[in-house]
Formats: structure tokens, C-alpha cells, sequence
């Protein structure tokens, strides 16, 4: 149900930004949609360690 609801936002995000024409926002989708898959990679306990590693 919560991936869904995420979805369901970034889809009324684009549709937002195709009709207003604000492709300057398309960045910063980009940095939504990688923070959540970041968020969700790393709820695994054995790949935190090699997330600190990188960073």
C-alpha cells in the first residue's frame, strides 16, 4: 500500500510538471526518486556497511 501511494505521487508529480511545463522541477524528481530507493536498499541490515564504505 505504501509503494503504491509513492507512486501514485510521482506520477501527480509528472503529470504536474508536463502540464505546467516545469521541466525545472525534473531534477529534483530525480532526487526524490533516488532517495527512496536509497531508503529502501538500505532497510537491509546486511548492505549498511558497505553503504558507509562508499560514503
Amino acid at each position: 500500500m505504501r509503494i503504491r501511494a509513492t507512486l501514485s505521487l510521482l506520477k501527480d508529480l509528472l503529470g504536474m510538471v508536463r502540464a505546467h511545463k516545469a521541466y525545472f522541477l525534473l531534477p529534483l524528481l530525480f532526487a526524490l526518486v533516488l532517495g527512496i530507493l536509497l531508503v529502501i536498499v538500505l532497510e537491509s541490515p546486511a548492505l549498511i556497511p558497505f553503504f558507509y564504505a562508499i560514503f
